[in-house]
């Protein structure tokens, strides 16, 4: 016979039955949670790098806004010296043209009071004055040329600096000073 104990079932643990099927769908929809809430994660993430993104891309445009309003106003100050400078060649493309012009008259001047047997090696301007070099037969020729060169009405002062006797001629350096620059004493 059997013993009647009605502690038995309380004593021994009946070890439950666990259902495959249910075990796998709910690790299938524990593992569908965590991939969807790392999902929302990931794209609240990248909402907040594209804000990054889009707000380093205006500051670059600003920035490369800026740089290029600086090259344009480092391009105008260039070209308004530019034209400055252009204007300072233009004035003084006038006044060598004016001097030009009065320079070739005083020339023409000075070639027609040159007396027979002198011969001008160079005629130079430099600073308001006109330097002449030149060779002649004759002490006297030379003489005569100064003479007829202050008798002229354009020129202040001429000035024989320098002659030298070389084998049968003369060689001369005169230096004029024409009347308005000439700056000296007057009579």
């Amino acid at each position: 016979m059997k013993d009647i104990n009605f502690f038995e079932p309380y004593i021994s643990w009946r070890k439950p039955k666990i259902n495959p099927y249910l075990s796998l769908n709910l690790l299938l929809g524990l593992i569908l949670i965590i991939l969807i809430i790392h999902i929302g994660f990931n794209r609240k993430i990248l909402k907040e790098i594209y804000a990054d993104i889009y707000d380093m891309e205006s500051k670059i445009k600003i920035n490369n806004v800026f740089e290029r309003i600086e090259l344009i106003e480092k391009k105008e100050e260039e070209l308004t010296l530019s034209k400055d400078r252009l204007n300072q060649l233009m004035d003084f493309q006038n006044i060598i043209d004016n001097n030009y012009s009065m320079d070739i008259d005083i020339i023409s001047s000075i070639v027609s009071k040159m007396p027979n047997g002198i011969f001008l090696k160079s005629i130079e301007f430099y600073q308001g004055e006109i330097y002449l070099q030149g060779i002649s037969q004759e002490q006297i020729s030379i003489v005569e040329f100064i003479g007829k060169l202050e008798d002229m009405e354009e020129i202040g002062m001429a000035f024989l600096s320098n002659i030298i006797h070389e084998e049968m001629e003369y060689k001369f350096n005169i230096t004029i000073s024409p009347k308005e620059v000439f700056v000296g004493e007057e009579d």
